[in-house]
């Protein structure tokens, strides 16, 4: 059973060289590694191409800079592999990671295996975000629960190992520039029979200020997230099923919908200042023109009143008690002031 690595790579010299050393050193050896060079400028080709020179197991690829996006794109027709995984170039492999997927696989034969991660620091240090209960799914329900809750909050491609055939047609949305893989989830969660989730945290994450994720992770970018999504969407209805296409949307808006509100209400519920009576109506303006979207495209199935129960017991959980915790701090000043008014006078 073969693996492939898919490797978009961009500028990340000083990190590419000990990222590859980590895919050499796999206990498990039957994988490729596809590796593809967006238009460097630091010297990352050469270093991809030094690699293939050494071990023909990585194939590089050389393109004019057009996105990560286009680059996996790219790299998905190259596919030789049964299982299909990804990996950024600035980050590390643990040694037994491609064996892990490989041994589930085996045993299991599913259409996904996903694995987890622990966050590499600048000093080395490691750390886990959250922890997973490893198991198979084979019911329909409850892997779109599982997908919808997984997919959207933790939706790493780089955890994924999938059965080459349920990539056929599937692309990344190449318009977008954070999330991308969101909506190449939710495209696959609906092809998905089976999942297997491990708990080996066998991925290192490597953060860093100035990488893309955290670039672009800024309420104002996430705001663009559903509008791109409908993009996509209209873009490649012919190639998906209508109704499906239709129900991955709706996940991608309301995942969008969810951020900004929580963002919104944790502003003004904490006071801040820079919360004006205008950017209040554009936030509500922006919330009826994607619940209006997601209305037009008929998902009465999401139960909307179950949603809009949830963000308003929110509203009166967060910043209920907080306007009313001001009125009282301000009647209270009111007679202070009137109080020391009086004796003054007095």
């Amino acid at each position: 059973m073969k693996l492939s690595v898919i490797l978009p790579v961009y500028n990340i010299a000083p990190y590419l060289t000990a990222c590859l050393d980590s895919v050499l050193a796999q206990s498990y050896t039957d994988w490729e590694c596809i590796c593809i060079n967006d238009g460097s400028s630091d010297g990352s080709g050469d270093i991809l191409d030094a690699y293939a020179e050494k071990d023909a197991r990585f194939r590089v690829f050389h393109q004019a800079n057009a996105g990560v996006s286009a680059a996996r794109n790219f790299a998905l027709q190259q596919v030789r592999g049964d299982y299909v995984t990804f990996v950024d170039g600035d980050d590390l492999l643990l040694p037994e990671w491609f064996a892990t997927a490989a041994t589930a696989i085996d045993e299991h034969h599913p259409d996904m295996v996903r694995q987890m991660y622990q966050v590499l620091l600048p000093d080395e240090r490691r750390y886990t975000l959250m922890e997973v209960k490893p198991g198979v799914l084979r019911n329909r329900t409850e892997l779109l629960r599982w997908g919808a809750r997984t997919f959207i909050t933790d939706g790493y491609l780089w955890l994924y190992f999938v059965k080459r055939e349920l990539l056929d047609g599937v692309t990344f949305a190449s318009q977008l520039k954070v999330k991308e893989d969101c909506i190449f989830d939710l495209y696959l969660l609906l092809r998905l029979e089976s999942v297997v989730q491990t708990a080996y945290k066998g991925y290192l994450y490597r953060y860093r200020e100035n990488s893309a994720v955290n670039q672009f992770h800024r309420p104002e970018v996430y705001s663009t997230f559903a509008d791109a999504a409908l993009v996509y969407w209209q873009e490649h209805q012919a190639t998906y099923d209508t109704h499906h296409a239709k129900r991955a949307l709706a996940l991608a808006l309301m995942y969008s919908i969810h951020l900004d509100m929580l963002e919104w209400i944790e502003r003004y519920g904490k006071g801040h200042k820079d919360i004006t009576k205008h950017e209040t109506r554009c936030a509500i303006q922006t919330y009826h023109k994607r619940l209006h979207t997601l209305g037009v495209l008929s998902f009465t199935h999401l139960h909307f009143h179950w949603i809009i129960a949830y963000y308003l017991y929110l509203w009166f959980r967060l910043v209920a008690p907080i306007r009313l915790l001001k009125r009282i701090t301000r009647w209270r000043q009111a007679r202070m002031r009137k109080h020391r008014f009086t004796n003054h006078n007095s």
